[in-house]
């Protein structure tokens, strides 16, 4: 069962809100990129909204914690897969690939029940997330991303 009881409600809509403007970056991005980018950027904006549900001060279930379970855990296999088919053909997605899976195996792990989670691995999801956001905030993620022309492409850029 998903729902933000453990945050003030405050809290929960500046969270919120804060996602609905991950969105529409992610959106803007989608717009001018390519294929590639366009998966890329919809996993994130999948991650977005689901955000918004775990922090939305709803006090009601919005999805079933199994369903964002199967959602998350086919996205992280889809990009998975995308990240060793570009390994396979010789292609270099970088780091940013593999973060994205990460990710989107983390937010399944978060969709499960509390029950089945240990608690150290909680508190690693979290912090993975904690630094990753540090990272985009602080530029320091977008100047790794900046190194290559893929990660560029990725990032919404035009490659030249």
């Amino acid at each position: 069962m998903i729902g933000s009881t453990w945050l003030p409600s405050w809290l929960g809509w500046v969270l919120s809100t804060a996602y609905v403007a991950v969105i529409a970056v992610h959106v803007h991005h989608v717009r001018g990129a390519t294929a590639q980018g366009r998966f890329w950027h919809s996993g994130h904006l999948l991650m977005s909204l689901a955000m918004i549900v775990m922090f939305a001060p709803t006090h009601s279930v919005v999805v079933p914690a199994s369903v964002g379970v199967a959602v998350f855990a086919v996205a992280a296999v889809a990009m998975g897969v995308f990240a060793l088919s570009e390994l396979l053909r010789g292609g270099a997605r970088g780091a940013i690939v593999i973060i994205a899976t990460v990710d989107l195996a983390a937010m399944a792990f978060m969709f499960s029940p509390a029950s089945m989670r240990l608690s150290w691995l909680s508190l690693v999801a979290a912090a993975w997330f904690v630094v990753q956001t540090l990272g985009w905030l602080t530029g320091h993620l977008s100047a790794l991303v900046a190194l290559s022309p893929v990660g560029r492409e990725l990032a919404g850029h035009p490659v030249a």
